[in-house]
């Protein structure tokens, strides 16, 4: 009896280990499937950071490149309107160049015909004042009517006779032409382009001393 009992205690303690071991054998199944798919899950994890990663470098580096072209043309822009702007400035101040050259010339020509007439009238007024001391009346001159001179800048009183006891009749404004028709001692008759006739200071535009 006892021999049959310590027997049957064996043969379950070996059933009790031999389960063990089963569970055992189980839990190491399960530990490595478990260890398997969190490999696998970590390697899918890493290949989709990777690939999420490169997805943003390439991203990255097209958005820098469109900033890059965009900024290239920008900048070529404005340099083109900086020439352009620069050209046409070029171009105006040439412009006014050609015309403050042409307004030169165009004075200097008046003041060559301005010197000329008051050479020949200085000449007329010279040839008037000797026929006056020899008792001849001064000389009229006479045809169309041209301007020889101008009205300075601080204008020309003028007279209805060559009296500086009369009233004056007006003041010629600046600038306005005149032609003097006859040199009278210190007087000049002048006559307008309107045909208005008076007398002036001569010795005010140079003819007479």
């Amino acid at each position: 009896m006892a021999s049959n009992f310590r027997g049957n205690d064996s043969s379950q303690r070996a059933q009790e280990a031999a389960r063990q071991a089963q569970e055992s054998a189980r839990l190491g199944q399960e530990a490595a499937r478990r260890g398997m798919e969190a490999a696998h899950e970590s390697s899918r994890r890493g290949m989709e950071a990777a690939q999420e990663s490169s997805r943003r470098g390439l991203e990255a580096a097209q958005e820098a490149a469109r900033r890059g072209r965009e900024s290239a043309q920008e900048s070529s822009r404005r340099g083109l309107e900086a020439a352009q702007e620069k050209a046409r400035r070029g171009r105006e101040a040439a412009q006014r160049g050609e015309e403050a050259a042409r307004l030169g010339q165009e004075a200097m020509r008046r003041g060559r015909e301005s010197s000329q007439r008051s050479r020949q009238a200085g000449h007329g007024a010279s040839m008037d004042q000797t026929r006056m001391a020899q008792g001849q009346q001064p000389t009229e001159l006479r045809g169309s009517w041209q301007p020889s001179h101008y009205v300075p800048p601080q204008g020309l009183l003028s007279w209805a006779k060559p009296d500086p006891s009369q009233p004056v009749v007006t003041t010629l404004a600046p600038g306005v032409p005149i032609q003097v028709t006859e040199v009278t001692g210190a007087w000049a008759r002048v006559v307008c382009s309107n045909g208005w006739a008076g007398w002036i200071d001569a010795r005010i535009i140079g003819l007479a001393p």
